[in-house]
Formats: C-alpha cells, sequence, structure tokens
C-alpha cells in the first residue's frame, strides 16, 4: 500500500504557495512605493462666508495667498444672475505646493480677513488641503459713504 504523504503534499503545496505569496505582499513597507492619484489637490481652500449671515460670500472676492515671495491670487467664478447665497462658498489655491502662507480675503463691502502662518504639508503624491472658513464683516453703510 502506498503512503498518503505524496498526495497530501499535492493538495497542500498550492495552498502554501498562495499563503506564502499574499504574506509577502506587505504595502507598509516604508520601501514600497504608493500608488499616485492624476488629481491636482489644492493646498488651501477658503470657505468665505457672511459673518452675520452666515450665507457664502466667496462671489466677487479674491483670496490673496503669499509664502516667502510667493504670489497667487485666486478668485471666484461667480454664476451670473444667481444671488451671493446660492455661489460656490469655496475659493482654492496653492494647488499642489507646499509652505506656511499668509493668506488675506478681500471683498467690496466688506472688511479683509487675514489667517498667518497657515502650513501647508504634503507627502509623496499630493499637498494635505488646509480647509478654512473666512467670515466676513460687512462694513457698515455709513462708513462706505464717507469714503
Amino acid at each position: 500500500m502506498m503512503s498518503q504523504a505524496p498526495r497530501i503534499a499535492r493538495m497542500f503545496t498550492p495552498l502554501l504557495l498562495l499563503a506564502t505569496a499574499l504574506c509577502g505582499c506587505d504595502d507598509s513597507s516604508p520601501h514600497s512605493p504608493r500608488p499616485c492619484t492624476a488629481e491636482y489637490v489644492p493646498g488651501i481652500e477658503v470657505m468665505i462666508l457672511d459673518a452675520e449671515t452666515r450665507l457664502p460670500a466667496a462671489c466677487g472676492a479674491t483670496v490673496w495667498l503669499t509664502d516667502d515671495g510667493y504670489l497667487e491670487l485666486a478668485v471666484d467664478h461667480c454664476v451670473e444672475g444667481r444671488p451671493d447665497s446660492l455661489q460656490y462658498p469655496w475659493i482654492m489655491g496653492a494647488y499642489e505646493r507646499e509652505g506656511v502662507y499668509t493668506i488675506v480675503v478681500t471683498k467690496a463691502g466688506y472688511e479683509s480677513w487675514s489667517m498667518s502662518s497657515v502650513q501647508v504639508t504634503g507627502d509623496e503624491c499630493h499637498v494635505h488641503t488646509q480647509r478654512l472658513e473666512a467670515y466676513l464683516q460687512r462694513v457698515p453703510l455709513d462708513s462706505r459713504e464717507e469714503n
């Protein structure tokens, strides 16, 4: 009578090979490359809101992004005929650019808003977006008439 060992070995060998192959697929190693996406990621997103109403106020606003000699102006593209409150509230910039930024938001009829030392970091693929909320204060009507 023949031994059962060769038959059992033939049955389990493929399973052992598969298990060994799967164990070798550890992508948590610091040396294994991470697949990157083709998207273009903003370093900074500023949600611009009216401080009183809390409604979007990005339409007509300008965001100034500066970092050690770098200057970028980002503006909102308003949908004509749509009120401010129904416009897209975000203005984005510093696409795929790390740095430490000063951000200034300006809009006619509102006081300027600013924030300093906003740090944008990244990894081997993209920047890590900093999301901010800028609550703009309306300039009082009597102050607008004096200017």
